[in-house]
């Protein structure tokens, strides 16, 4: 493993999504409500060049 940070790829954003919905899923009960965030369409967002990652890239 790598600690080079990169541009997310297709193939990254199930684990995209995991750690943001594994982030935010604390504060539904506190806001009554899914946090922007867990709405958001990550893979346009990773399709447009907009999240990076961590990490060897998913194979």
């Amino acid at each position: 493993m790598t600690d080079d940070i990169r541009r997310a790829t297709a193939a990254d954003v199930p684990a995209v999504k995991a750690v943001t919905d594994a982030a935010y899923h604390p504060y539904i009960e506190r806001i009554g409500s899914q946090p922007v965030p867990m709405e958001a369409d990550h893979d346009a967002n990773v399709a447009a060049g907009r999240v990076f990652v961590t990490g060897d890239p998913v194979v």
